[in-house]
């Protein structure tokens, strides 16, 4: 499904960031990313979604090389997501499907996301008024919404409770 050789990507006045990463994820695992503050993970990721260039190596995703595929295939939760606070959180999720072309039934789509994430009591609310905790599930909600089958989830438990990382 993804697979990675010699990718590098060295940011001036910080060096190296990626230097000659090389890795094979297979269909239908479940990979995590560990290392320490400025080891490159979110680097990777951004390299992946095609938000960021890389120096030198290749990519290659669902066969496709970069630069040949729609980075709408992937579903992304960056590190620290910003929304439209001004929206009511079903307001936004409509903006998600409109953004990400989806084409079923979204009223019943963004029902199902609101409840996966555990926000169907705040549905008509902002988001200007969410918690840190609450808008990181709105993140992962905006992630799994087109229900693509690369899904990138950057720090995904920061800022939520026990029950919210479970």
């Amino acid at each position: 499904m993804i697979e990675a050789s010699g990718l590098t990507k060295i940011y001036p006045f910080y060096g190296a960031a990626l230097r000659d990463v090389s890795f094979t994820i297979p269909d239908g695992q479940f990979v995590g990313i560990l290392g320490k503050n400025g080891a490159g993970k979110t680097t990777t990721m951004n390299i992946i979604t095609g938000l960021l260039a890389k120096d030198s190596g290749s990519i290659f995703i669902d066969g496709h090389p970069d630069g040949q595929m729609e980075t709408l295939s992937i579903g992304y939760l960056p590190e620290s997501p910003e929304f439209f606070e001004y929206m009511t959180c079903r307001e936004y999720f409509r903006y998600i499907a409109s953004a990400c072309g989806y084409e079923g039934d979204v009223e019943k789509r963004t029902g199902e996301v609101i409840s996966l994430i555990g926000l169907a009591p705040a549905i008509d609310q902002k988001i200007k008024g969410f918690s840190r905790g609450m808008k990181q599930r709105v993140g992962i909600g905006c992630a799994l919404y087109s229900g693509k089958e690369i899904i990138l989830l950057d720090e995904p438990t920061s800022a939520l409770d026990p029950q919210g990382r479970a």
